[in-house]
């Protein structure tokens, strides 16, 4: 999408998005501070009643959603700073975590897609390096992490938690990692379960079409 679409540029101005980031250090900080607002818009609630359009602004104004008005709203939002940043879906049939919505955004500063867990507010990074992971980064841990040198199958999907000195989780406007939140194994971070099928939205121009 361009981000000089007349309702992105209009996004960006009524929600002073602007203000919103100023004072980051870096370009990933920005895109950190934005995720953490759209995080705190509305509480977690399926719309019930009238499910709103792939919009930013209508989700919004109307305070409802779950994680895929989580995922939209960020990735708009994103897009009219001029971050351009795309839908994913993830699913495991089989675990006990579902599946869910989320962004990847493209950094400028990493030179790679990030992925952005919205409204759960946080990101993963390798705590080795220090560098924000993509999606398909945490993809590949978690076939690593769960079945090693077996076939990935879904008659075989992983019910409990195993971690990894691989990745850490960084909460809300966290640039390192905290202590984990969950119950850990000598302080290192769950490996999520979730992400055997990963599916990518091939488009985010859903103003313009």
């Amino acid at each position: 999408e361009n981000p000089q679409h007349p309702k992105l540029v209009e996004l960006r101005r009524k929600y002073h998005l602007d203000e919103l980031i100023a004072g980051s250090k870096t370009e990933f900080e920005k895109l950190v501070r934005l995720r953490n607002w759209v995080a705190q818009q509305w509480k977690f609630r399926p719309p019930a009643e009238h499910y709103p359009a792939w919009d930013a602004d209508e989700i919004l104004t109307g305070k409802v959603g779950f994680c895929v008005q989580f995922a939209i709203t960020y990735m708009e939002c994103a897009i009219s700073l001029g971050y351009q940043t795309r839908f994913v879906f993830g699913h495991h049939p089989g675990t006990d975590a579902g599946g869910h919505e989320v962004c990847e955004v493209w950094s400028n500063e990493y030179k790679k897609w990030i992925y952005m867990d919205v409204s759960n507010n946080f990101h993963h990074i390798n705590p080795k390096t220090g560098v924000p992971m993509s999606m398909l980064e945490v993809h590949d841990l978690m076939l690593k992490t769960y079945f090693g040198e077996q076939t990935a199958s879904l008659a075989t999907a992983p019910m409990a938690d195993k971690f990894s000195d691989e990745i850490a989780t960084c909460h809300k406007l966290e640039l390192v990692p905290g202590k984990p939140v969950r119950a850990s194994v000598d302080g290192l971070f769950p490996v999520p379960r979730r992400w055997m099928l990963i599916r990518y939205m091939p488009r985010n121009n859903y103003d313009t079409q």
